[in-house]
């Protein structure tokens, strides 16, 4: 059972969202974008049917209850004012109490819609039902999704918890302070080999992890670990963010078993390798053990490892998920021309830069804030897609490249617009460079440096930031 759709109505920045969700999607776009509120959209949709579907006394039959909770009790999305849930803080208009919202349309084409409303400082949630059958709300009950915020630190120690406590600081988002108790539950459960298969893929050189606890003569959980060619163990809160972090993020998804996983920022503190170690994992989980998993992501080394059309975009108020043509598109990728960072920039602004190699790039960062407002250019910056031409780009066929880009990311409506930048490389006739370019109908503006050499290029920057700025 896998959402497909999800809508959301006066939700935190989104006073309207309509998305499609696939088995597996990253979930990108800039700071205050809304990938956060996204993600809690769905932990607070998981919660509300987790509060509305309880079970008749004596019976397994399931009823559809309304609610009313205190702020207190409302700990999936703690806030310092129950109002900031609401799209512009706004929780009534006129006489009429607004709603909060949050659709989600499963894959069986059952479609739930959790309401909100805060009436008298208390939290009112009612849950409807396209299909109320006990076979759908069974379904529904046992359809668990599970967020995990930004990463904290280990704390040093860990004394023993009663169940009720952990599963409040679990459902409170507060993994990292009862870390040790919910490995001693994997134990338990003997799940704990699972999560050491999982960590050995990632770092190899772990050979064992032990999770120890006496409850007659411990006060703390002891989990230890120990690293081929080292004959000390360690005890986890030493290991290093990337190790805590994997520990953190499968051990919570081991013992849990969510069918769909949430999360936010989950490569904070992990370098690039461990990066792709991370999405083949989560790739695992969706492919092997039939979860849906949802990440929101700033970096462009998870970026890049996910397919393109797994790549959901959020601007402006929009989400838009990539359309791509992979024929073209594996072309430019083999290339190395293009990332798929830079997908969504092309299909919503249309606008490309061509430059010839990641160094012209690097120059062109430093220089152009110092002639231009930097205001001025982060919006320029922010506009302007990246291609690297793999060579001097008056050499190649730029008018070929743009066509391809637009083919790539099925561009619709507006033609896709380049601007390229070009060294002159000691071409006897610069008028005659200028002249023979191809504008592919007025698709392409050339800028080719005036001196012969890439350090003297400061001489054209004021026409570059110009045109630039026009893009």
């Amino acid at each position: 059972m896998r959402i497909k759709h999800l809508s959301l109505r006066n939700f935190k920045r989104f006073s309207e969202l309509d998305t499609d969700l696939s088995e597996f999607d990253c979930i990108v776009g800039g700071n205050n974008s809304g990938k956060t509120t996204l993600l809690q959209a769905l932990a607070l949709f998981d919660f509300c049917t987790d509060q509305c579907l309880s079970r008749r006394n004596g019976n397994d039959e399931i009823q559809v209850k309304n609610r009313s909770i205190s702020p207190d009790e409302f700990y999936v999305l703690p806030v310092a004012d129950p109002n900031n849930l609401w799209t512009d803080h706004f929780t009534r208009k006129a006489n009429t109490y607004i709603q909060i919202q949050i659709t989600a349309t499963f894959d069986n084409g059952v479609q739930a819609t959790a309401n909100i409303t805060l009436n008298f400082n208390r939290y009112s949630i009612q849950l409807e039902l396209t299909d109320t059958s006990q076979t759908i709300l069974r379904e529904l009950a046992n359809h668990t999704i599970s967020y995990l915020p930004v990463f904290s630190t280990f704390l040093p120690q860990e004394e023993r918890r009663t169940p009720a406590v952990i599963e409040d600081q679990l459902a409170r988002g507060s993994v990292n302070s009862v870390i040790r108790n919910m490995l001693l539950d994997l134990k338990e459960k003997k799940r704990d080999q699972a999560l050491l298969a999982i960590l050995q893929r990632s770092f190899p050189d772990l050979e064992h992890m032990e999770i120890v606890f006496d409850e007659l003569n411990d006060r703390y959980i002891s989990v230890s670990y120990r690293e081929a060619g080292r004959s000390k163990e360690f005890d986890i809160f030493s290991s290093g963010s990337g190790f805590q972090q994997f520990i953190y993020l499968f051990g919570f998804i081991l013992l849990r078993q969510p069918d769909l996983v949430l999360l936010d920022e989950p490569d904070v503190h992990l370098h690039g390798t461990l990066q792709r170690s991370l999405i083949r994992e989560l790739q695992r989980l969706v492919d092997d053990e039939e979860k849906q998993v949802f990440f929101a992501t700033h970096s462009r080394d998870a970026i890049t490892q996910m397919n393109p059309s797994h790549i959901l975009s959020l601007d402006d108020g929009v989400a838009k998920r990539l359309q791509v043509q992979f024929d073209v598109y594996d072309t430019l990728d083999e290339l190395g021309s293009l990332e798929e960072t830079q997908l969504t920039t092309i299909q919503a602004f249309r606008r490309v830069l061509v430059v010839e190699d990641k160094s012209d790039w690097q120059l062109l960062s430093i220089l152009m804030p110092k002639i231009m407002p930097e205001a001025e250019w982060q919006q320029v910056e922010k506009r302007l897609a990246l291609c690297y031409a793999k060579g001097n780009p008056w050499k190649k066929d730029m008018a070929h490249l743009r066509q391809q880009l637009e083919q790539a990311v099925a561009v619709k409506g507006k033609p896709l617009h380049m601007f390229v930048l070009a060294d002159r490389d000691y071409h006897p006739s610069l008028s005659e460079l200028r002249e023979g370019r191809n504008t592919d109908k007025g698709k392409i503006n050339w800028h080719i440096w005036e001196r012969s050499a890439r350090t003297n290029m400061c001489s054209g920057l004021p026409l570059t930031a110009t045109a630039c700025s026009s893009c």
